[in-house]
């Protein structure tokens, strides 16, 4: 490993310590529609990533006219601001799925909330990758739970004492 590459590693590294959490990339391995019904049917796998340097997000109000205002140079009619909340997550290529290959469809699930793939770049020898995403925030979170986070076993006895 050249000395760059060791720099590289230890960068990532620190920034997995220092604005690491725990998040779940949804990969969608396939979408089917029914034609008679209209349904759409998915199908995706989770992968969970112990550490991922999630930095701080971007919120942004952003305000939208009506179409037609802007279309027609007509009079105001209506229009409607919202809250738009962006985030960066920057990942290490050994975390991700052996052979993975990034894909706009495909999302995050952090503190259980949907964050949506914008866009994304690969960085220095494909050693990381920095997702921009963007909060989905009415729309379903459809999280798969592992079970094994939030399952706890206890053991329980009844006894039946006969005179």
């Amino acid at each position: 490993m050249s000395r760059s590459n060791s720099f590289i590693s230890k960068v990532i590294y620190q920034l997995k310590r220092q604005y690491g959490q725990s998040i779940d990339l949804y990969v969608q391995v396939s979408a089917v529609a029914d034609p008679s019904t209209g349904r759409n049917t998915e199908v995706e796998t989770v992968w969970s990533i112990r550490k991922a340097a999630v930095l701080p997000s971007d919120v942004v109000r952003q305000f939208a006219y009506d179409l037609s205002f802007i279309a027609a140079n007509k009079n105001f009619t209506y229009g409607g601001v919202f809250t738009e909340a962006s985030k960066a997550l920057l990942v290490d290529n050994r975390d991700l799925p052996i052979g993975y290959k990034c894909n706009l469809v495909d999302r995050f699930v952090i503190n259980h909330r949907r964050y949506q793939i914008e866009h994304f770049a690969e960085y220095e020898e494909k050693r990381s990758t920095v997702f921009f995403v963007k909060e989905l925030a009415n729309q379903e979170v459809n999280e798969i739970s592992s079970g094994k986070d939030w399952l706890t076993f206890s053991e329980e006895a009844t006894a039946v004492v006969i005179h």
